[in-house]
């Protein structure tokens, strides 16, 4: 899927529809969703491949548990819900059933960080990233905008083991075009400058690229970085 560069774009809605192109390509990607797939947008690979997508309902550990299952069979599954229920309700099985044994199942947790719409305090997952990186085997993708997010499932599809991709509810702007490209551990660099560097990941590259131009209108310059994925963190097979 492509996007405009500037256009608004839920991760979300790119999350959704990139699991419906790369299905169409891999006939052993399935789909396992705990009960909100209208709002994570899986709904569109259930529309496409209702036999590979697996309504688990308010289940996260049931869900995880099966998910390590069926990756031990060859299938590759992306399991999807709230990041903050699939993260901490479901830690112990992320921990025990996939990081350790290094299964090859891939997280993405919807709705992360604080913009969740009216879900409040109980729906934000600010704590993820933290939880996340102290697993083994584990490597977390954190996209900028929509264009990010089709290359990070491309990229979890190419990394055997475990995978968790962070995935925002509201729209951002999109930064980059059909021709860029992602790398594991390596920082994009937006724009040169000497006065500033500015640092960041995921949805507040946006943010961050915002500020530099308001910088630059006050006759400073700055130099934009994304880093992508923060595998840096993450910790080998114990």
């Amino acid at each position: 899927m492509q996007y405009e560069i500037s256009s608004m774009v839920s991760q979300r809605a790119a999350f959704g529809q990139g699991l419906v192109e790369r299905g169409a390509q891999n006939p052993n990607l399935v789909v396992l969703d705990a009960d909100v797939c209208c709002s994570t947008q899986t709904h569109l690979f259930r529309e496409t491949y209702p036999e590979r997508f697996f309504q688990v309902g308010i289940a996260e550990q049931n869900m995880l548990g099966i998910a390590a299952g069926m990756a031990s069979m060859g299938l590759i599954p992306f399991v999807s819900a709230f990041a903050v229920f699939l993260t901490e309700r479901g830690g112990d099985q992320i921990r025990n059933s996939i990081a350790h044994p290094h299964a090859n199942v891939k997280l993405n947790g919807s709705y992360c960080g604080l913009p969740t719409g009216r879900g409040g305090a109980t729906h934000s997952a600010v704590e993820d990233v933290a939880v996340m990186r102290c697993l083994p085997n584990m490597v977390i993708l954190d996209p900028a905008d929509g264009t990010e997010t089709g290359l990070c499932i491309d990229l979890a599809m190419e990394i055997e083991g475990p995978v968790y991709l962070r995935t925002v509810r509201c729209e951002v702007p999109t930064i980059f075009g059909p021709e860029h490209q992602i790398k594991l551990g390596k920082a994009v660099k937006l724009s040169g400058g000497g006065d500033i560097t500015v640092i960041s990941s995921g949805m507040m590259t946006g943010k961050a690229k915002a500020a530099g131009d308001i910088l630059k209108n006050r006759g400073l310059t700055s130099t934009y970085c994304i880093c992508l994925p923060l595998n840096l963190w993450t910790k080998k097979r114990l």
